[in-house]
């Protein structure tokens, strides 16, 4: 695609536009090359392994150093559980998520009686 764009720019070139809308074109095909470029670089952006890229894509060091960057920012280093105490080992950290997820997600109680009324009358 950026090799149609360079073409259209020499076109523009080789044409007889009065110069302003000559500058204008130009300013545009270059616009469009630079966000293709831009596209290009923002591509791998999560922390993706072999499998999961795209054909031919390869992470540059810029790349590398933005997925570490953000697992450093996003890593939990500690937490506080139900009782206030402060967990700053992976095992504590886990057992707390554990802990709370099963008390939020814990099965609902259900009247069978409304079960059977509601298949029922449905």
């Amino acid at each position: 695609m950026e090799n149609f764009f360079y073409e259209c720019i020499y076109d523009v070139l080789r044409n007889t536009y009065p110069h302003g809308q000559k500058m204008i074109m130009l300013n545009r095909l270059k616009a469009k090359i630079t966000s293709l470029h831009g596209d290009k670089l923002q591509r791998v952006k999560l922390d993706n392994d072999e499998p999961n890229r795209l054909a031919g894509e390869r992470p540059e060091l810029f790349h590398i150093l933005q997925m570490r960057k953000r697992q450093d920012a996003t890593l939990i280093r500690s937490i506080q559980d139900e009782c206030g105490n402060t967990q700053q080992t992976m095992k504590g950290i886990i057992r707390t998520f554990t802990s709370f997820l099963r008390r939020k997600y814990e099965p609902i109680a259900v009247d069978v009686e409304c079960v059977a009324y509601m298949a029922e009358s449905g």
